[in-house]
């Protein structure tokens, strides 16, 4: 599923390569029928709702471990707000 979107050249999302294959495989493409917009898009922030796992293997943390959704989160959040038009 997010294979053939990033893959996709139409649908602009190929630069989110860059962030590797962790947040390629994340990466969901969901179609709604009935609306009447034919020119937008909603995009849920990857990880967002996910909460990062612990260098432990845990979600959650005790202040000192470092928290890693397997891609630069920060930067890909980055990468979907230069695109955005809200």
């Amino acid at each position: 599923d997010g294979l053939a979107l990033i893959g996709d050249p139409d649908m602009g999302f190929e630069n989110l390569r860059q962030f590797g294959p962790t947040l390629v495989h994340h990466t969901q493409l969901k179609i709604r029928s009935g609306i009447n917009n034919n020119n937008f898009m909603l995009v849920d922030s990857p990880g967002m709702i996910d909460s990062p796992m612990s260098s432990s293997g845990m979600g959650g943390t005790n202040g000192s471990e470092l928290m890693d959704r397997g891609y630069d989160f920060a930067g890909v959040v980055r990468w979907f707000a230069e695109r955005a038009d809200v």
